[in-house]
């Protein structure tokens, strides 16, 4: 099912009516949508693909001649890259190469070849070099391809759907099973597509992530097997991290790493877009203010949240009492922090849309000694709003408003509007609070 990725598209068709040959990078995470989104951009154009394949230089070029041969009628007098690329390049207007780095990472012939056709080919042609490999993509590629980096005319990362897009791949669930699923697979496309709409929570999450032969049951090992190594390292670190710990001193202590070797290994994950670090919102620009670090991707939380330390009952099939006694209880608590996201997410969609008085700035989280502001920012005007977000089965109260207030006295701001947000509504004492307060807004999860 395809949906968004609208700004990709135009990205793509932009370069594609662009008078002279280009070369265009696009890359992301396994399973993002790249493929697809390849797929629909050249349905209706003249356009030649070869998906890349680990293996010998030798045995690339055989599989890719034969492919070509067979599927767009390619067979070049010579028996070499240049060959057959500057034979494409004569019949078709778009070549793309997905999963290059296995190509690029072998063979330097194929990216001379490659630079040699786009330079000197007669007719425009956009060539499009799509990888999963964000680490390299990142670090590692420019180096790599030599003068072919020259050629390159722009990058394009594919990043995951958004809570509006998963609202629109699930049409027929209300906002909280969107927020559910959006928070357990994140916007992932390949994970959404294993979520099965007729299951209940409970069916979904038992059948993907603890019976043993479920997608998901090792698919946050495999893939960080697929990027990384010393997998027992990262293990312990990203366990430490869905403990509770958020900063580098606690993991420090808590591991028994260095600081360098920590260091080293937090980097490779963000690198991976796994981890993120998430500074505080500093409302008077200064210097030096804490922010934590957390896992940005969301079934390596869950599955490093409730898979890992129960793996031994999951050996044994009993992943029914691991959900009754590990997981259920304990989800509201999960879900909560990202349902802070998909308020600030909705509070940019009404600034975008000119829903707000005001059209938002900056937008973010303060975190304190005392607890965390939940969202907090300013407008383009630089007046500072406040919002408090509350996943709960019960109501926000009067209490759960004062207590955000004592922080903004800690903080040292005076926030000039108020967007109070709950999952199961507020009391009746808050909402006769609400009423007085001209520049305080109250959102229930069914006004969203």
């Amino acid at each position: 099912m395809f949906i968004g990725r609208t700004k990709e598209l135009n990205f793509l068709n932009d370069y594609y009516q662009r008078k002279e040959s280009n070369l265009v990078v696009l890359y992301g995470r396994r399973g993002i949508g790249k493929t697809e989104l390849l797929r629909v951009f050249s349905k209706d154009k003249q356009c030649i693909y070869y998906n890349a394949r680990e293996c010998s230089i030798k045995e690339q070029y055989y599989i890719l001649e034969r492919e070509w041969e067979e599927s767009y009628g390619i067979k070049a007098e010579e028996k070499r890259y240049s060959a057959v690329l500057a034979k494409a390049a004569e019949q078709y207007s778009v070549l793309i190469i997905d999963e290059f780095h296995y190509m690029m990472k072998n063979s330097e012939e194929w990216a001379v070849a490659l630079n040699s056709v786009i330079k000197e080919s007669n007719k425009k042609l956009l060539v499009i070099l799509s990888s999963s490999s964000i680490h390299w993509v990142e670090n590692d590629m420019v180096n790599s391809i030599g003068e072919l980096a020259e050629s390159i005319s722009a990058f394009l990362k594919i990043r995951e759907f958004t809570f509006v897009d998963i609202m629109s791949r699930f049409p027929d669930f209300d906002i909280e099973q969107c927020m559910i699923v959006y928070s357990i697979l994140g916007g992932v496309p390949a994970y959404l597509n294993l979520w099965m709409e007729k299951r209940t929570l409970r069916e979904n999450i038992e059948a993907l992530f603890l019976h043993k032969d479920g997608r998901l049951y090792r698919e946050a090992q495999n893939y960080l097997k697929m990027e990384l190594r010393e997998l027992g390292l990262y293990n312990t670190i990203l366990s430490s991290f869905v403990g509770g710990t958020n900063e580098l001193n606690d993991i420090y202590e808590q591991t028994g790493f260095s600081r360098a070797k920590v260091s080293v290994y937090v980097k490779n994950l963000m690198d991976l877009d796994i981890l993120e670090k998430v500074p505080s919102y500093d409302p008077f620009n200064k210097d030096g203010l804490r922010g934590i670090y957390r896992i940005r991707e969301r079934v390596v939380q869950f599955w490093y949240r409730f898979v890992f330390p129960n793996l031994s009952l999951l050996e044994q099939r009993e992943f029914k009492k691991v959900y009754s006694e590990k997981i259920e209880n304990e989800l509201e608590h999960y879900l909560e922090p990202y349902f802070i996201e998909i308020c600030k997410e909705y509070m940019e969609l009404l600034s975008e849309h000119q829903r707000l008085p005001y059209q938002i700035d900056k937008i973010g989280s303060w975190y304190g000694e005392g607890g965390m502001l939940d969202i907090i920012g300013e407008t383009m005007d630089k007046k500072v709003f406040l919002g408090k977000c509350k996943w709960s089965q019960e109501a926000m109260t009067e209490e759960d408003f004062m207590n955000v207030l004592n922080l903004t006295i800690q903080a040292g701001i005076e926030p000039d509007y108020y967007f109070l947000f709950s999952k199961n509504g507020f009391t009746n004492g808050l909402e006769v609070k609400a009423r007085g307060i001209s520049n305080m807004t109250l959102l229930s999860l069914e006004d969203m």
